[in-house]
Parts: C-alpha cells; structure tokens; sequence
C-alpha cells in the first residue's frame, strides 16, 4: 500500500486483532503508523476521494448488502516477499466480494492489476530482507502467534480514504443488508 497522495482503499477491517499484532505492527508495518487498522484488503487503489460519489457508495451498498456476515478465522502465516500475513478461513466470501467490486469498478482492478491471483491476506509485518523475515516469523510464532487461530466475525466492509497525510474510515457498509433493512 502506497502511503503517498489522496487514496482510497475498500477493506475488511479486522481493529480486534490489535492486541495480537499492535506491537509488531506498530514496529514493522509502514500503514499502521498512518493509521490503518489490521485488514483484508478488497480493492486497493480504489477510487480517488473526489471520485466517489453518491453513485459509487450506492453500488458499494448494493454489493455489500448481498453478502452475507461470516467468521473468518486466522491460523497461521503467509509469507509473501519481504511481509508476513495472516491467512483468513474461509477465503472464499473474500474473493467473492473482490470479484464483484472489480466487475462493478473496472478502473479499480484488485491489487492495481498487478497481480493475476486474487490471494485474501492481513499483511502485518514487512522486511527487507529474507533474513529478516524469517526473523519477524520466528518471533511471531514464540510470541503472539502463540495465540492463534483466532475467528473474527465479517459484518461489514469499510472505504478507507487518506487524505492530509492520514488514513481514516470514510463509511461502514454492513453486509447482508439492503436498503430498507
């Protein structure tokens, strides 16, 4: 995630897992320190901030009112070159909610296009070396992810902007709801 300009990001936010991965993000995590809560990420980059108007949060809702709430479990790493994240169980609701964003927001591909696999992941912590990460794992597996797995109820997606140098929650859109509920 790019921690420069007006952005937009649309995430599953998961803030419970701070006591889990406050330290070691706070440490080893760029966004944590601009204010971005442990997440899934479902679309990043989104939309710039000007760009989203009522239209798009009206096709946000509409998305998100046909998924339905669902546990996500995180038992253990992932590792992606030079970060380590947790894995949520099941990843299919995930892939799910992107696929639909980026039919509905096809100048907003997943992962900016760059990568041809859809792979739902909370990255926690970043490296800059292989050695290092395997540090970063290894103190994470004798310490905080001694606590894992751990399950996390998904009842809403959240627009993430940063704008004036922080990132803040824009909106909530709570899943399995539409209008009129």
């Amino acid at each position: 995630m790019s921690l420069a300009g007006d952005q937009s990001v649309l995430a599953v936010l998961f803030p419970g897992l701070e006591g889990l991965l406050g330290e070691i993000r706070q440490r080893h995590d760029p966004a944590a320190a601009v204010g971005v809560p442990p997440h899934v990420t479902l679309i990043y980059p989104f939309l710039p901030p000007s760009a989203i108007d009522q239209p798009v949060l009206s096709g946000i809702a509409e998305l998100t009112g046909s998924v339905q709430p669902f546990t996500a479990t995180f038992r253990g790493l992932r590792r992606f070159p030079g970060c380590l994240c947790l894995d949520p169980d099941p990843a299919d609701p995930f892939v799910t909610m992107i696929k639909a964003l980026a039919g509905r927001f096809p100048d907003a591909p997943p992962y900016g296009g760059r990568h041809d696999s859809i792979l739902p992941h909370l990255t926690f912590a970043a490296a800059e070396t292989d050695a290092a990460c395997d540090r970063l794992a290894r103190d994470f597996g004798d310490g905080p992810g001694r606590a894992l797995p751990v399950d996390h109820k998904v009842d809403e997606m959240a627009l993430v902007t940063r704008q004036d140098g922080r990132w803040q929650t824009a909106r909530l859109f709570p899943l399995g709801r539409t209008r009129g509920d």
